[in-house]
């Protein structure tokens, strides 16, 4: 059932959504936010939090959300449920993931997905996982890329910033290009080795080894996968 209400109640039953769906789901669980999802905007995802995403500054050139500035598809996982082909965005500027429906109205909506409900996230090709329970002092993002091998974890979080460099062109600045972080916790320390040169450094009796890997693979370390990362470290266990 479709339920056609007023405009003149709307910013109500926004304000009922962001403030009552929070407390709603924590004490109906999962069932509970799907009906309640269900009544208010005809969807019957859990992902689903009530908070409306807005656009950051759309003067600014670019685009602040990672891969594309265009909705990609993906599957979204909770609780060991999965949400499949779902259209999503990952602004990774403001460390948002968005997920695009329509309301029962037909209007197109953009919705934060609340990292403390969703286990992970698979966009592009990479899987995200939900830093909701690390508690790695390092990690900034509210969702990585995460790699657990025998005696090392790899984390890798991207990130973008606000180029405050103003030009005839560029008149409110421009984003930058997608940038990354890479730490490996190994033996209970961590270490940034975003850079290729502190990863050589780091496991410097198989530098011979490694340069190799990435020659014979053509493989440039700056646009290395975790796929890539994960034989990499294979080569130092």
């Amino acid at each position: 059932m479709k339920f056609n209400y007023p405009k003149r109640y709307s910013f109500i039953y926004t304000v009922l959504l962001i403030v009552v769906l929070p407390y709603f789901a924590e004490a109906q669980g999962d069932k509970g936010v799907v009906d309640f999802a269900e009544t208010m905007y005809g969807t019957n995802d859990i992902l689903v939090n009530g908070i409306e995403y807005i656009e950051g500054d759309t003067r600014i050139d670019g685009t602040p959300n990672l891969f594309s500035d265009n909705w990609q598809i993906g599957d979204v996982f909770i609780k060991g449920e999965a949400f499949l082909k779902r259209e999503l965005k990952y602004n990774i500027f403001a460390d948002k993931l968005v997920l695009k429906f329509l309301t029962t109205q037909g209007v197109q909506r953009g919705v934060i997905i609340d990292n403390n409900l969703v286990d992970s996230v698979l966009i592009n090709g990479h899987l995200f996982f939900s830093t909701k329970d690390f508690t790695n002092q390092f990690i900034d993002k509210g969702f990585v890329e995460y790699l657990k091998l025998k005696n090392s974890v790899l984390y890798i979080s991207y990130y973008k910033e606000h180029i405050k460099f103003y030009t005839d062109s560029h008149p409110y600045g421009r984003y930058s290009d997608t940038k990354r972080k890479v730490y490996l916790e190994m033996e209970d320390q961590y270490f940034d080795i975003s850079k290729k040169r502190d990863f050589l450094k780091l496991f410097e009796d198989k530098k011979r080894d490694i340069k190799k890997f990435l020659r014979k693979n053509k493989i440039k370390y700056k646009k290395a996968n975790i796929r890539d990362f994960e034989s990499l470290l294979r080569i130092n266990e």
